[in-house]
């Protein structure tokens, strides 16, 4: 099961979307796809550029920390290896080679130093929407941003690899200020990783106050969401679906696919109201060619993204018996019974003295 975080207070619990297969033991699990899957499965160290300055056993505590918490709470990323994305900086994954394009980078975008957004009094850049909920957003900051890929066994001694990626800021409901809706962005549909990197002509300019009569503070390095490609759009959220119905991951599983892993999962967050607060997540599916849409926002908010592969494990071969003894040499033989044993020679004579 995967959380679905909702409104303040409430959790609900969506059953995961997987996608079962059967496969000779020692052999991976997969079915038939539309496109072949890397192999190996992408690893973090493949993806992420700051893999190998993240720590995991750092507890997170928001970014930037909440008092009484430090600097002892901040990752030491290298913010040289973060990426340039929509006039600011963004600590995040590579996926470009493995989509084609069609998704260029998964991360958190901060302001043009690499920080957290912030206003210009020095307090955590938050906003109200843009509806008549006036439910409260911000952009997760580059620090809050992981990947991590690990084997699991489980009891039955079946093995699963999984790849793991987002924000560990997911605690926001949108209710107040000090839960705000934290915010995973990609970049969609650049042939370039550098393509990324600039404000898209024609898109609102940096800084804004972002829209809505709810909105006075100036926010440094702010950028609407995506209205054509390049922009920032939400990560692959869910698509809405009715009352009665879960939401369809199907671009989370599709997005894994391509990164060697059949099954995928999201952590996403749900907006009060049934609105559509968040922004459009640019791509609709992955099919060849891909459908892209930078017009329609979304009322689900993606968090983690998780991938898995299930190995079953070889039966091994039955224990090999050990070496045969050599044969034990023959006893040494005795005297026989029935010969007479012999009799020694006579001692002979002694010697006559010499006459004298």
């Amino acid at each position: 099961k995967i959380e679905n975080r909702g409104s303040a207070g409430v959790t609900m619990l969506l059953v995961l979307l997987s996608l079962p297969a059967e496969a000779a033991p020692g052999r991976r699990l997969s079915e038939p796809e539309p496109f072949p899957m890397p192999e190996p499965s992408v690893k973090c160290a493949d993806i992420w550029p700051n893999h190998d300055n993240y720590d995991k056993t750092i507890t997170f505590r928001g970014d930037p920390p909440q008092p009484p918490y430090g600097q002892e709470s901040v990752q030491a990323f290298d913010k040289d290896l973060y990426i340039d994305f929509a006039g600011g900086r963004a600590n995040g994954v590579n996926l470009g080679q493995f989509t084609n394009g069609a998704v260029q980078f998964i991360g958190c975008r901060g302001n043009k130093a690499g920080g957290k957004l912030m206003t210009e009094s020095g307090r955590k850049g938050i906003y109200a929407s843009n509806t008549d909920g006036r439910q409260l957003l911000s952009d997760c900051g580059p620090n809050s941003f992981f990947c991590e890929d690990f084997i699991e066994t489980e009891a039955d001694g079946t093995k699963r690899e999984v790849l793991t990626f987002g924000t560990k800021d997911v605690d926001g409901d949108g209710v107040s200020l000090d839960t705000p809706f934290e915010q995973l962005y990609m970049c969609v549909n650049k042939s370039t990783l550098e393509a990324c990197g600039p404000v898209p002509p024609g898109q609102s300019p940096l800084d804004g106050p972002p829209p809505g009569i709810a909105n006075t503070r100036k926010i440094t390095d702010w950028v609407d969401c995506c209205n054509s490609s390049g922009g920032k759009c939400s990560a692959p959220a869910p698509k809405s679906a009715g009352p009665d119905e879960q939401p369809d991951l199907s671009l989370a599983t599709e997005l894994c696919r391509r990164l060697g892993y059949p099954n995928g999962d999201l952590t996403f967050a749900n907006a009060l109201f049934e609105e559509q607060i968040f922004c459009p997540s640019g791509i609709d599916t992955f099919s060849l060619p891909p459908v892209f849409d930078f017009k329609t926002p979304t009322q689900f908010m993606t968090q983690v993204i998780t991938c898995w592969v299930d190995y079953e494990e070889a039966i091994p071969p039955p224990d090999a018996p050990p070496p045969k003894s050599p044969p034990l040499a023959p006893p040494p033989k005795g005297p026989d019974p029935d010969k007479t044993p012999p009799f020694p020679p006579p001692f002979p004579p002694p010697l006559e003295p010499n006459p004298p």
